[in-house]
């Protein structure tokens, strides 16, 4: 027995040690960290999290994960708390209440406890967002700093001393300090000013820099209060400037206090774009552009930016309306460049963007305006009436230009856009519409395939008005749990059992019923919820055919996944965790996807199907046959099995081209080591024929339609199943 109790010692140091492990992730992770019972109650708190709330732990445990969230947040955390103990990891962000109850943005991470199979608690992470959201606030402020700026420039009078002081002032008010003063260095003094008058000495401080220089604090530098008259500054902020290439004098900022917060980047950026401004008295219109330039263009692309165009396109519409003439819009979106992003980086993606923008401003040239309105986004405004021919024939040669070759650092990178158009009046009175429908047309551009463009029509408007009501309302329904799983299941022909069910959502709606997944999946599709619902749908099915492993243990699960979900990032691990939670072996499940979603990125597409492969997941090319197939990526392919789309399968026997298609594909799937499964089977005649080809599976009402998980476990237990093939 020696060897046993050597065995227990073993297994309980191993136990020991990870207890330890997961305790010091847990003490020692710099994020506050609670530990929640399943209905919110906190049983540990990290020293972070104590920190926090300035409390020991024992203050904390016991209080109601309630009492640390601002009231307005409460129900939204409550709904996290019940998905995380439902076993659903998930993130929201919220408002906590710290020290005295003061508020503050946190990124809250809720991840299960699971226990014996259980969830037995939760793990709440919190992410305190404060510094993010301060320097979101400080970019905001620079960029309404730098449009002030520009508004003053633009509204000064054209005579240079306007403009100087124009600028000074705003320069006072944007930095809050007292004074401001222009120094000649060659006169030695100050020739400009706005309130108390500034000594020569300070303005003499920032002569010899070459960006802006700042103190905050002159109280110990008694040294530069040399004026017997004037203010005796505390904080100080200057800049040199240049005239014609020349050293003219500065430009400089006093207050009479020292200042408590220190000068920021942005501030001594703001006041050298001033020094630049006030410095160019004869080159007053170049420095008027340069700061246009940095209020309305780009910074990565220098096209317009979305500022700009909307600008120019309430005066395109202006003009339009007195004339009585078409404006159009063409909104552009770059197809799939978030996996480019992801794979080969944001330095590579924005050099393929400015390659882009180059492109768009050739093809387009003089007839419209380019514009970049943020990420893969573009957008151009044809004016002087366009036709819808001419439309036509922009549209098509932009579409062509993005779909050329582009050569990054001797590497070829491919993308294609897809164009939505929207045309004044007929599409929209203003600008934000036609902006919106442009927008909606793009969306149906890749609806259709992507790499194409789309004309606004009344039916598309329609259609938006009816996707975002049933957007509202799919959300509700994932939170309500109103969505069902039925099963359609599949029949080994050789030995006429079943083998496998396929996995298909409905929607229990309250009020219309069962509600059928082509009337609710193109809007889940659009608004991102597709991944979301298809991660419950994988999940529920796997629990469910899991539940029936002893009345059925070779039972596959088939589950279609859509391309969003196929192309969302991490779908292996994402998988592997479903089937680690569930139970569920890898290698009864079998995913499928349809031909076009394999074959729009057929490159990315191998290395996720070698990832699902490698986890022991079966793959299935769903619709075979309807798609554009390469059987030389097809061959590369990591697949298990081949669906014939029921198209062909319907006319097998009256159409000799659908017939030819049917044995040519069951042929080729064979010669790959590939399993067929036809489906939409309805008829003796249509299985006879399937058996003489060899087919090896058979899904459609003739062996049953999707059925719930009650009636299946009902058609499951009757006997004489091997009857329905014959």
């Amino acid at each position: 027995m020696n060897w046993w109790r050597r065995l227990l010692e073993v297994w309980g140091a191993h136990g020991v040690r990870r207890e330890r492990e997961d305790r010091s992730l847990f003490d020692w992770s710099p994020d506050p960290v609670l530990a929640l019972s399943c209905e919110g109650i906190i049983t540990r708190a990290n020293a972070a999290a104590c920190r926090s709330q300035g409390c020991e732990q024992d203050r904390l445990v016991g209080r109601s994960l309630t009492d640390l969230i601002e009231p307005g947040d409460v129900y939204e955390a409550q709904a996290a708390l019940q998905r995380a103990a439902d076993g659903r990891a998930t993130s929201v962000e919220l408002r906590a209440l710290g020290i005295d109850a003061a508020s503050y943005p946190i990124q809250a991470t809720l991840i299960p406890i699971v226990l014996g199979g259980h969830v037995g608690g939760v793990h709440l992470i919190a992410r305190d967002l404060s510094a993010i959201r301060r320097a979101e606030r400080a970019v905001a402020t620079n960029s309404d700093r730098l449009r002030e700026l520009y508004v003053v420039a633009a509204a000064a009078n054209a005579t240079a001393e306007n403009q100087i002081a124009a600028t000074i002032d705003a320069g006072c008010r944007l930095l809050g300090l007292d004074s401001g003063a222009l120094y000649d260095a060659e006169a030695g003094q100050c020739v400009a000013g706005v309130g108390t008058s500034v000594p020569r000495s300070f303005g003499r401080l920032a002569l010899a820099t070459d960006g802006a220089l700042a103190l905050e604090d002159l109280r110990e530098l008694p040294e530069l209060g040399d004026e017997p008259d004037g203010l005796t500054p505390g904080a100080y902020i200057g800049t040199a400037i240049d005239v014609a290439g020349a050293r003219y004098g500065s430009l400089c900022f006093v207050s009479a206090a020292a200042r408590a917060e220190p000068f920021t980047e942005s501030d001594r950026d703001l006041v050298h774009l001033m020094g630049a401004l006030v410095g160019s008295a004869i080159e007053r219109t170049h420095s008027r552009a340069r700061l246009k330039h940095l209020a309305y263009n780009d910074p990565l692309t220098a096209l317009p930016n979305r500022a700009w165009f909307a600008e120019r396109l309430r005066d395109e519409l202006a003009l339009a309306q007195a004339a009585g003439t078409r404006v159009a819009l063409m909104f552009l979106d770059l197809d799939r460049f978030k996996d480019i992003n992801d794979t080969h980086g944001h330095a590579l993606g924005d050099r393929l963007l400015r390659q882009i923008g180059d492109r768009l401003t050739t093809v387009v040239a003089n007839e419209g305006l380019v514009a970049r309105m943020g990420g893969d986004e573009f957008i151009v405004l044809i004016g002087h009436d366009p036709t819808t021919a001419r439309l036509e024939r922009l549209a098509q040669r932009i579409v062509a230009a993005i779909d050329q070759v582009i050569f990054i650092d001797g590497f070829e990178q491919y993308v294609t856009t897809s164009i939505g158009v929207a045309v004044y009046p007929a599409d929209g009175g203003d600008a934000d519409t036609l902006i919106k429908h442009a927008d909606v047309a793009m969306y149906r551009a890749k609806e259709r395939g992507r790499n194409t463009h789309q004309f606004f029509t009344a039916s598309l408007g329609a259609n938006l008005r009816t996707r975002l009501s049933q957007e509202k309302s799919l959300r509700r329904a994932l939170e309500r749990h109103e969505f069902v799983i039925h099963y359609q299941p599949q029949l080994d022909l050789p030995s006429g059992r079943v083998v496998s069910v396929e996995a298909l959502v409905r929607w229990q709606h309250p009020q219309l019923g069962l509600v059928l997944p082509h009337e609710f999946i193109p809007s889940a599709e659009m608004s991102g919820l597709i991944v979301s619902l298809g991660d419950w749908v994988l999940e529920t099915a796997c629990r469910q055919v899991r539940a029936w492993e002893a009345a059925a243990p070779d039972l596959r699960l088939a589950v279609n996944l859509s391309a969003r979900q196929f192309h969302h990032g991490s779908l292996a691990a994402k998988i592997g965790e479903i089937l680690e939670r569930t139970g569920f072996r890898a290698d009864r499940l079998e995913i499928e996807i349809t031909e076009s979603v394999a074959m729009s990125d057929a490159a990315l597409s191998v290395q996720i199907l070698e990832e699902l492969g490698r986890a022991g997941v079966r793959i299935a090319v769903d619709d075979f046959g309807t798609g554009y197939s390469s059987l030389g990526y097809l061959r590369r392919f990591s697949l298990d099995s081949l669906k014939i789309d029921q198209s062909f399968v319907r006319d097998v026997l009256s159409e000799p081209d659908d017939a030819t298609i049917v044995r040519t594909v069951i042929a080729m799937a064979h010669s790959l080591g590939l399993e067929v499964c036809a489906e939409g089977v309805e008829t003796e005649e249509q299985v006879a024929f399937l058996r003489r080809e060899r087919c090896d599976r058979i899904q459609g009402y003739y062996v049953s339609r999707p059925l719930d998980a009650a009636a299946l476990e009902r058609f499951l237990g009757v006997r004489g199943i091997r009857r329905a093939v014959g």
